[in-house]
């Protein structure tokens, strides 16, 4: 007996389809996509203001000498990126650009207000430099020859290096850190910042870069994996 051999058309029974991509491996699945940001700026408008406090601590700790108050702005930095890392970290990851930029935010609002407390404390230290240096207070109490003497730097920082101020102070600090006893009526010689100017200039940007570095050490690892 010969046996028929029958195709699928013989039989009315359509062909099976033939997959092409059948011995082809899986595609790896695609990175996660960056949520949307509102949390993370959030984080960042919240630890921006709680910085606050610890940039005006920051102040005093800059003031200690050879450089010890560095110190402080590292560890305050790690202190304040992990708060920013536990606000934001349920909503990652995020884009890295919008981490730069909120970290930025961050480290300006903690970095400009020690040094915006230093400039308001200015004229105060250096009047009470004066009430020490001084013999002859005439008929004032040691307050009210203080405050004369605060007066009269502001007023010169004013006239000499507008706006006054912050800027004013930073302008004065890093091109003279000299008050002429000219500009003292009160004082008989030249009040000066503590810290040379090349050695103040140091401390400011070592400050600026260790506080980045201890606030960005602890946001940055929320971005997006590099594909």
């Amino acid at each position: 007996m010969v046996e028929t051999l029958h195709t699928h058309a013989d039989i009315g029974v359509p062909p099976p389809e033939v997959t092409h991509n059948a011995c082809r491996p899986e595609p790896a699945p695609a990175p996660p996509r960056p949520r949307a940001h509102r949390r993370w700026w959030a984080a960042v408008a919240v630890t921006a203001a709680l910085s606050i406090p610890f940039g005006w601590l920051l102040s005093y700790a800059a003031a200690l000498p050879f450089y010890l108050g560095l110190f402080f702005f590292v560890l305050f930095g790690l202190l304040i990126g992990a708060l920013a890392y536990r606000l934001a970290h349920p909503g990652c990851p995020y884009a890295a650009s919008a981490l730069v930029a909120g970290t930025t935010l961050i480290v300006l609002a903690c970095w400009g207000t020690s040094l915006y407390k230093e400039a308001a404390d200015l004229p105060h230290d250096l009047a009470s430099r004066a009430v020490r240096q001084t013999g002859n207070l005439g008929e004032r109490t040691s307050a009210d020859y203080q405050a004369d003497v605060a007066r009269q730097v502001r007023a010169y920082l004013r006239a000499h290096y507008r706006p006054g101020g912050t800027l004013g102070y930073l302008r004065w600090v890093a091109t003279s850190g000299v008050i002429p006893a000219e500009a003292l009526s009160d004082f008989p010689r030249e009040l000066s910042v503590g810290q040379r100017r090349a050695s103040w200039m140091v401390r400011v940007v070592l400050s600026l870069t260790l506080l980045s570095f201890g606030v960005g050490s602890q946001t940055l690892v929320l971005r997006e994996p590099q594909t």
